[in-house]
């Protein structure tokens, strides 16, 4: 089990999914929205949305979630703790990533009356070239885990698109 403990603070800081301009995407993880909907009778489209996030900046790898209920959206953010920070680039990413998935597979027994969450529940997609933005996209497009709702030009305007899952910058 990993140590909860150790994976730093968890913010509610008006975050959003990923900035593929300021972040590298090194997974996103799905819970299985049939799931969702059994859980929930306020559960949205694409309930729940993981994403294992590298500043481009500084390194500093986190991840960025949300819920998707149907009144809205709650965004939280976990960061690890400065001791993790100076874990491998490879073992932060799974460090967040198991832990999430360990959290969210008991979070869902508990509200399934507490029976096992089947394997094949929650799923973790890599691209395959995070440290390029543009593939990252065209990846998560070609696999059909984002739709684009809209653009945000360099001058920081929104153009929609379409009504989506996801807002990609």
């Amino acid at each position: 089990m990993p140590d909860l403990k150790s994976q730093g603070e968890v913010e509610d800081d008006g975050c959003t999914g990923f900035n593929l301009n300021t972040q590298k995407l090194h997974c996103l993880i799905v819970l299985d929205d049939q799931v969702a909907k059994a859980l929930s009778d306020k559960a949205g489209e694409a309930f729940c949305r993981a994403f294992v996030v590298e500043e481009r900046q500084t390194g500093e790898i986190k991840l960025n979630f949300r819920f998707r209920y149907t009144s809205g959206d709650s965004w939280y953010r976990v960061r690890l703790d400065p001791e993790k920070q100076k874990l491998s680039r490879e073992e932060r990413v799974e460090h967040l990533a198991k832990g999430f998935e360990h959290v969210l597979r008991m979070g869902a027994g508990l509200f399934a009356g507490g029976i096992a969450v089947p394997d094949g529940v929650i799923t973790r997609f890599c691209p395959p070239d995070p440290d390029d933005g543009m593939k990252t996209l065209e990846w998560l497009i070609a696999q059909d885990l984002v739709e684009i709702k809209e653009i945000v030009t360099p001058e920081g305007h929104k153009v929609p698109v379409s009504k989506g899952a996801e807002t990609v910058t």
